[in-house]
């Protein structure tokens, strides 16, 4: 089994609480993404966070933003 990364970073609202978390690619540990190719990486950030670590997991009852290549 192979580790999984994904990092999240807070969205806020204007009184300052949490509105929303955007899930970011991420292949270490290090807070850093290698993207070689933005397809790959927008696959298995949705992976990560859909099937393999679960969105509740992630952002519990906050709304999760991805961002997408154009192909997708």
């Amino acid at each position: 089994m192979s580790d999984i990364f994904i990092a999240r970073q807070p969205i806020y609202d204007r009184k300052l609480g949490v509105y929303a978390y955007e899930l970011l690619y991420r292949d270490s540990e290090q807070n850093a993404a290698n993207i070689v190719d933005g397809d790959v990486a927008t696959s298995q950030v949705l992976v990560n966070a859909l099937m393999d670590i679960g969105l509740q997991n992630l952002v519990d009852q906050s709304l999760a933003f991805i961002n997408l290549t154009e192909r997708y």
